[in-house]
């Protein structure tokens, strides 16, 4: 297993698809983070920017359209390992498919989740001199709790991205699944909101309210978002049997 993870994580690091969306990220967010100063400056703004963490807050609200995108990326390289026979020469070489299917679910859930991760460091790079350190306590567990919801929910939405690859076995197609299935859901909660429990059915949905309310996407606020983690659990959960089942079954040739 840790050889495999090993694998995993220095084929990622070099792959062309996963450092352009590192360098792409990194540029908008840093060409991006002066609209965040202007809504310090009183200028409209959904969420309050007033320190550090607030533009952390608005920089990873604004992730939701990336989204669209970045999955899609990741359906593609993996599918495109079962066209390239990547995951019949790992089977051969005998690590058992559990193994496989963990190390490449771990790897990417990280990799992909710091693609994202990237756009709000990126501004807060740039704009740290500005807001300046603040309440360094409130602040650094603002980020904390934002990061780490930010890491589930936007990670639920890669784990469709690889259950579509595994099902499809095809990178391109996948990555066109992936992407419709994700603009469907985005569509869901924008069409859907007269029937509030609908919305709660799209991660980013979830991820938006906790950045623009700094609380839950029910009433108060706190460390735990039980509306978040339910939905967390419900699509990696229901994403990894797909997964599982299919490359449990899967004739690798």
């Amino acid at each position: 297993m840790s050889n495999l993870l090993r694998a995993e994580r220095y084929k990622l690091l070099r792959d062309p698809i996963f450092l352009i969306c590192i360098a792409v990220m990194f540029i908008l967010g840093f060409v991006m983070a002066d609209g965040y100063r202007e809504a310090a400056n009183g200028l409209d703004s959904m969420i309050p920017v007033s320190s550090i963490s607030g533009m952390f807050n608005s920089a990873v609200s604004d992730i939701s359209l990336l989204t669209l995108f970045i999955p899609g990326l990741l359906a593609l390289d993996l599918g495109n390992e079962f066209s390239q026979r990547v995951l019949s020469s790992e089977v051969a070489s005998g690590h058992s498919r559990r193994d496989i299917f963990l190390s490449k679910a771990i790897v990417n859930f990280i990799g992909y989740n710091l693609v994202c991760f990237v756009y709000p460091v990126a501004g807060i790079i740039k704009e740290f001199g500005y807001f300046g350190v603040g309440d360094i306590a409130d602040n650094s567990l603002n980020i904390l709790r934002t990061t780490i919801y930010m890491f589930f929910l936007i990670g639920a939405l890669f784990f469709i991205a690889m259950a579509a690859s595994f099902v499809i076995k095809n990178g391109i197609v996948a990555a066109i699944v992936t992407t419709v299935l994700n603009f469907g859901l985005m569509m869901t909660f924008v069409y859907a909101k007269a029937y509030t429990w609908v919305t709660y059915i799209h991660p980013m949905y979830n991820l938006r309210i906790i950045t623009m309310t700094g609380g839950s996407t029910f009433k108060g606020s706190g460390m735990f978002d039980i509306p978040s983690i339910v939905t967390c659990l419900v699509w990696i959960g229901s994403c990894s049997i797909i997964i599982w089942m299919t490359f449990k079954k899967a004739d690798l040739k």
